[in-house]
């Protein structure tokens, strides 16, 4: 099989690249206050954090997300066009009142 045959039914891996990907998928960081911030802020205790998911994907991958989902056994390795992961972003403050 070729570019060029249209009509095959015979099976061929001229459509096959390769998926191996790295994904960062969670990442956490945490600042706790130290004593001198709690009490400028009048507080017990608290930090702030940023949290990230799906910061980044290195991948040779054309399609959207290398990490295909399947089903069943049928489709094993098919990517039937699954939308990409999102990314999330969060910062958050937590605060220990007295």
């Amino acid at each position: 099989m070729d570019a060029n045959d249209q009509i095959s039914s015979r099976t061929s891996s001229y459509l096959i690249e390769d998926g191996s990907y790295f994904r960062l998928r969670n990442v956490q960081l945490t600042y706790t206050f130290g004593d001198t911030i709690n009490n400028a802020l009048g507080i017990s205790g608290g930090n702030i954090y940023f949290q990230g998911q799906n910061l980044l994907t290195i991948t040779d991958y054309s399609g959207l997300n290398p990490e295909i989902q399947t089903g069943n056994d049928i489709q094993l390795g098919y990517d039937g066009g699954f939308m990409p992961v999102s990314r999330t972003l969060l910062v958050g403050l937590n605060v220990n009142l007295f």
